[in-house]
């Protein structure tokens, strides 16, 4: 049984310090890149809840989250498909990921709320200049914002903290998705035939491609 005691290092705060997000119906497209035939949808099991705003790992039952993002290079870093290399502060698709997931787009039929943790928020959670790989922070938080909250809001939504990595995650709460009426998308191309994405590929020629399950190097 979980202990209620909140860890220390999630600051104190009152709701009426947060500002919230709210999205229109149908005034935002919903990005999803997913790797198992089920995981569209359903929840992943809790051993993978593992990313930005899942539970801590000793709270990994608590909730589940669906990671969706507004383009597609966003949901590509996601899932590590395209990166950014800080030792030649270059971009590059990795194929062979990129081969491996599917990509699903969402509609909402109904408003949702979002708890932006960043932005001025960022300043309430105590969060401003850390980057913090394992999440640990950012993970607590979630947690106590949907202890919380969860009964009112659909998700949490921040800019991806990836160096240089565009477009807005909305990070839904498996537990309130249905309230949004969310409309999937009937096409679910693998990501590295995503039209979007291979458009985003031609118009930044300068990223380069790497085939990292056969070794093979990076274009020059």
């Amino acid at each position: 049984m979980h202990s209620n005691q909140q860890p220390i290092r999630v600051p104190p705060f009152r709701g009426q310090e947060l500002r919230l997000e709210l999205i229109d119906p149908g005034t935002v497209t919903l990005i999803r890149s997913y790797q198992h035939p089920d995981a569209d949808w359903c929840p992943p099991p809790v051993e993978f809840r593992t990313n930005r705003v899942d539970p801590p790992s000793e709270h990994g039952d608590s909730f589940a989250v669906m990671y969706t993002s507004t383009n597609i290079q966003a949901s590509a870093m996601e899932v590590r498909a395209l990166f950014w290399e800080p030792d030649d502060d270059r971009f590059y698709w990795d194929e062979d990921t990129a081969l491996k997931f599917q990509v699903v787009r969402f509609s909402s039929g109904k408003p949702g709320i979002f708890i932006p943790i960043d932005g001025p928020n960022r300043a309430v959670f105590r969060l401003e200049g850390k980057l913090e790989p394992t999440y640990e922070s950012t993970r607590w938080i979630a947690l106590d914002l949907f202890r919380r909250y969860g009964h009112l809001v659909h998700g949490i939504s921040y800019e991806s903290f990836h160096r240089h990595q565009p477009g807005r995650v909305y990070a839904i709460w498996h537990s309130r998705k249905d309230d949004l009426s969310l409309s999937a998308s009937e096409a679910r191309p693998l990501l590295a035939e995503d039209a979007e994405f291979q458009a985003f590929l031609s118009a930044h020629p300068f990223i380069d491609r790497v085939r990292s399950a056969r070794g093979e190097p990076m274009a020059a």
